[in-house]
């Protein structure tokens, strides 16, 4: 009989697949209101579209590894990977200036990508803690209180709304204290990986530890930029680590 946690874990995995859902359907709406305002960004939008296209079929896939093993390394892999679907709403930016939107719209659609990219790197960090063992086992507060903690991060960021970054949000007033967090969590998460391979005496988890690497990489040469020179190359390392990180995983927990 399933636990009523896992049935709660299951339940989220749907709402997250929904909601990856939706967000393709706003996203091809508003690509026809760009178009029809004049405004093409036929490349940036093809790959923004790519990019929700790659995290609803990792997701699916992810999704049937959860149900086999249960590994909450692999349930908060599931989050990162939804995480990049609020990337999209980078094409959204482009609206308030193409329909005469309030300009407030483009400052809500910035502070929810970059609050979309804190709750991608909690959840990828809290993924390296369950790999070195953390017991906690109230998963859905632990979700909570990271949406919460994003929140607020995403809130007081501040951010400089007389320049737009080439991946059409506002820039970051405090780029240095954005950096100083993501790289932080990086190194930690990273750090904690290498540590599992040592406490469950298990070499798979060093393998884990470069999958972690590659997904940190990627995430940032996807964000750097939608242009192919930065964008597939992006797109490559983040299909690589997961690969890596669910392969190992399923070796780990199943032993085929």
């Amino acid at each position: 009989m399933i636990s009523i946690r896992l049935k709660a874990q299951r339940h989220m995995l749907m709402a997250g697949f929904a909601f990856n859902l939706l967000l393709i359907v706003i996203f091809l709406i508003s690509e026809y209101l760009l178009l029809h305002g004049g405004l093409l960004f036929k490349e940036l939008h093809l790959g923004l579209l790519i990019l929700l296209l790659f995290s609803l079929f990792t997701n699916m896939a992810l999704r049937n590894l959860y149900i086999k093993t249960s590994s909450l390394e692999v349930f908060f892999l599931f989050l990162f990977l939804l995480s990049l679907t609020l990337e999209s709403l980078r094409g959204l930016a482009a609206l308030p200036h193409s329909l005469n939107a309030p300009l407030y719209i483009r400052n809500i659609l910035s502070r929810s990508v970059y609050w979309g990219r804190v709750f991608g790197l909690l959840c990828l960090f809290t993924s390296s803690l369950y790999g070195v063992g953390l017991k906690y086992s109230n998963h859905s507060a632990l979700v909570i209180t990271l949406l919460f903690i994003s929140l607020v991060l995403g809130s007081i960021l501040p951010l400089d709304i007389t320049a737009i970054q080439g991946e059409l949000l506002y820039k970051l007033g405090d780029r240095k204290g954005y950096m100083f967090l993501s790289y932080t969590l990086g190194l930690l998460l990273i750090i904690n990986f290498l540590a599992a391979a040592f406490i469950r005496s298990s070499k798979r988890f060093l393998i884990i530890a470069l999958a972690g690497l590659l997904l940190l990489v990627g995430r940032e040469l996807v964000f750097l930029s939608l242009q192919p020179l930065f964008f597939l190359p992006g797109l490559v390392l983040l299909v690589l680590g997961i690969l890596i990180f669910s392969r190992q995983i399923g070796l780990f927990y199943l032993w085929v």
